[in-house]
């Protein structure tokens, strides 16, 4: 009898029994519930929608896209593909509503961006959206309307062979949604950025980028990388140094550009011109640490059925079926990038030799040498003040705050006395850590000396980053920096900065809280600045240099990592290594 109650309880889940008085606590929830949750995993932002809706134009062949940003609720993106017949068009905007793949065959080797049938659907739930479009076989082409899922009305349009998409009101009726939207200038900066992962994809697809009915980026087809790199991010970051990566394996195909540091481009990874974060090419970067925080673009081409992308609804992860494989091409590409550079930097410099002359260029190199022993002491002194050293604080000073020095091992670790107890010490990790406590404190001040510039500096910056820098800047000024921004010129006019910012790289630094001065923003431009600017092994130093490092001596310091930068060496272990005990 019971199981005769548990099917008839299962055969009514068809609707037509209310659900909610089935279970007890668990429900299934109703339809518009879930499709709104699952329309959510898709469009996050406007920049969500600018990114389906330039992939559906691509996939339809499109060679030329145009995109519209009217207001953070406001964007549309138009393209002259091969568009959609009326029996079409009335149907796109269906959930699993697809032309790209038929079976479940097709999913092993995708060949286009779309193929989930979720994109103008859920676009079409969270907003007002008309679809206009033109198959290449009609004379006349069609427009819809649906307003939250529900469709509103059809009418017949005069338009070039092509589709039109133009999406109002975004998520007027999810207001949860619509509150954790950004304000406009951040939004905005989503939308280049989605922007320039096509542009640089496709250089042979001409891409407009219009902004409040202003034309902002206007990229003709036929391109090269190159000029798509200087129209984005500027031409200087051309002229940053930099290598370029060439290698075929098999099936797969690798080029790309690497900087040699952060220039302020970004890390990009495409795989078959699709943008992707993938761990796999990370990992193969930071096999070489020059490179670990350097910008690159990346371009790996190989047969779809060497990964897997339908791994999350926004399509930006893959799944490699063989990852150690592909690191180690990366890895193999690198190096031969390096080793090519280096040898060409060699015949360069061999040809300047052979054109000079061997005993001009030998009596050069001698006269440099001999200069070099002769400088100043001043010079040596100014050199270690940019390393955060003062030679010019007293002696007595330094001797009566730091601990004894006995011994100085590998060119870093330090052998110190200091009340009584032995220590070893790491000089970098323990000037890293001083330097990052230091700025830290400057950084958390209410109040700052400004230094301000007569003439103002000049930072490039990509137009991403400039729009981001005008929405939080409230925030730099509250720090003392005070800046200008020039869009059409990709260029940031810094009229004052704190004081203790003074020799800091503007570009970096910029780059860094290009999301606002947020805490996290200022741990990761600490630690790097505490880095790149701490004492390394290999630096030449004397003991009056580590004096000064291990001034008011700090037992428990820690490099910004967490790595302890000082360990003491007791009596009881030191028994203990000699048997005595």
């Amino acid at each position: 009898m019971e199981n005769l109650e548990n099917d008839n309880m299962l055969s009514d889940l068809d609707g037509t029994q209310d659900i909610t008085k089935i279970g007890g606590k668990i429900i299934i929830l109703p339809e518009k519930v879930s499709q709104l949750i699952a329309a959510g995993e898709v469009i996050e932002r406007p920049a969500s929608c600018v990114k389906e809706l330039i992939e559906n134009s691509l996939d339809s062949g499109a060679n030329s896209i145009e995109v519209f940003f009217n207001g953070k609720y406001d964007v549309s993106v138009f393209d002259d593909g091969d568009g959609m017949t009326e029996k079409d068009i009335l149907l796109c905007f269906k959930r699993h509503a697809t032309s790209k793949i038929r079976n479940e065959k097709d999913l092993e080797a995708i060949k286009t961006f779309g193929f989930r049938g979720e994109a103008l659907h859920a676009i079409s739930l969270v907003s007002k959206t008309k679809i206009r479009s033109k198959h290449i076989s009609e004379d006349i082409g069609t427009e819809i309307y649906i307003e939250g899922g529900k469709f509103k009305g059809v009418k017949k349009v005069y338009l070039d062979t092509g589709t039109q998409v133009i999406v109002n009101d975004l998520f007027f009726n999810t207001p949860a949604r619509r509150k954790f939207l950004s304000n406009e200038r951040v939004e905005f900066s989503y939308v280049l950025d989605v922007f320039s992962r096509f542009a640089l994809a496709f250089p042979n697809v001409s891409f407009k980028l219009m902004k409040n009915d202003q034309v902002y980026l206007n990229l003709k087809s036929g391109r090269t990388l190159k000029d798509t790199i200087s129209s984005i991010f500027g031409d200087d970051k051309i002229r940053k140094d930099s290598f370029e990566l060439f290698l075929s394996v098999g099936d797969i195909d690798l080029e790309g550009i690497v900087w040699r540091e952060k220039v302020g481009v970004g890390r990009w990874t495409f795989i078959n011109k699709r943008y992707v974060k993938d761990k796999t090419v990370f990992s193969a970067f930071s096999k070489f640490p020059f490179l670990r925080n350097s910008d690159f673009i990346l371009f790996i081409n190989c047969p779809p059925e060497f990964y897997d992308v339908n791994v999350n609804p926004t399509k930006t992860e893959i799944r490699w079926k063989a990852p150690l494989k592909v690191r180690e091409i990366i890895i193999t590409a690198i190096e031969e990038a390096i080793r090519h550079k280096v040898k060409a930097f060699y015949q360069t410099n061999q040809e300047q030799v052979n054109q000079v002359g061997s005993s001009n260029v030998q009596k050069d190199f001698k006269a440099e040498l001999q200069q070099i022993k002769s400088a100043d002491k001043s010079e040596i002194d100014r050199s270690y003040e940019n390393k955060g050293i003062h030679a010019d604080v007293k002696q007595e000073k330094i001797i009566r705050t730091s601990p004894k020095i006995l011994s100085l091992i590998g060119g870093i670790f330090a052998v110190i006395e200091w009340e009584g107890e032995i220590y070893i010490v790491d000089i970098h990790a323990y000037h890293e850590g001083k330097l990052y406590a230091e700025m830290r404190e400057k950084l958390s001040a209410e109040k700052f000396e400004k230094l301000r510039f007569a003439i103002p500096f000049e930072v490039n910056l990509s137009k991403s980053i400039c729009e981001k820098l005008l929405a939080h800047r409230s925030e730099f000024e509250k720090i003392g920096i005070e800046f200008e921004v020039f869009q059409d010129e990709n260029k940031v006019l810094v009229w004052s900065i704190p004081t203790f910012l003074s020799g800091v790289d503007l570009s970096d630094f910029f780059v860094e809280f290009q999301d606002g001065v947020g805490e996290q923003a200022k741990d990761q431009f600490l630690a790097s600045y505490s880095c790149r600017n701490s004492i390394r092994k290999g630096d030449s130093l004397n003991i009056w240099d580590i004096a000064f490092i291990l001034q008011d001596f700090d037992v428990n310091q820690r490099c910004p990592h967490g790595r302890p930068a000082v360990i003491k060496l007791t009596v009881e272990e030191l028994e203990k290594k000699f048997g005595r005990c």
